[in-house]
């Protein structure tokens, strides 16, 4: 996941959408709400295709994970963060998953799909006169029927 993005919908309508198995909404400790600017290391709702058995079919879900994987090398404590201040790793390019050892065992079967309202890109502007580097201009994309966006994500 590259910058930030925004989720207002509710997993469990997420879940009836998409017709997956709401494994989130029991999960939450509380009722998260909209959240208009997601950043890495936040709880998230992911969909995830799993066997409640290794032979049944694979059903859909809609999962809550936490924005950031933990490399293989790095222990992970019962909650999922590391256990030491090791590297949270937030961002895979997609050139790189397949070679890397960050992402290599995550991208043969760890997949998810992160749903998302819109995300936000920054346009660089002109610098100022004086020589400073002025702001980006935050711009807002989202599909204009309101539909959700899925980005592809590893856990």
């Amino acid at each position: 996941m590259c910058g930030r993005f925004a989720v207002t919908t509710d997993p469990a309508l997420l879940a009836e959408k998409i017709h997956a198995i709401d494994e989130a909404t029991a999960a939450a400790a509380e009722n998260r709400g909209p959240n208009y600017n997601v950043a890495p290391t936040a709880t998230i709702a992911t969909v995830v295709s799993r066997h409640d058995e290794p032979d049944d079919a694979p059903t859909r879900r809609v999962r809550l994970m936490r924005w950031g994987l933990v490399p293989p090398w790095v222990k992970a404590a019962p909650g999922g963060t590391p256990e030491n201040k090791g590297p949270l790793l937030i961002n895979a390019r997609a050139e790189k998953i397949t070679t890397s050892p960050a992402f290599r065992a995550s991208a043969k079967s760890k997949r998810c799909l992160v749903p998302m309202d819109g995300y936000y890109e920054w346009k660089p502007n002109p610098d100022t006169p004086a020589g400073k580097k002025a702001r980006k201009t935050p711009f807002y994309m989202y599909r204009a029927d309101g539909e959700p966006l899925f980005m592809a994500g590893l856990w």
